[in-house]
């Protein structure tokens, strides 16, 4: 298991999301939100406040980095 690392800023209803791979960013109300993550992908997010469930739905594929590409 790898270790993850993020940090999340609060903007009002905008919130943007920095992690190794990238800057990610989301709107929305508590609850709902959609938003485009830092591959590239477009993302539903259906939650349920106070109870940390929630269900995610990801359209489209990630984007590719040819610099990640191997040999």
């Amino acid at each position: 298991m790898g270790f993850r690392l993020r940090r999340v800023f609060n903007l009002g209803p905008l919130r943007a999301t920095l992690s190794k791979t990238g800057v990610g960013l989301s709107a929305g109300l508590p609850g709902l939100r959609v938003g485009v993550g830092a591959d590239g992908r477009r993302q539903v997010t259906l939650g349920f406040p106070g109870t940390g469930l929630s269900w995610t739905k990801s359209f489209g594929k990630p984007r590719v980095d040819p610099e990640a590409e191997g040999p």
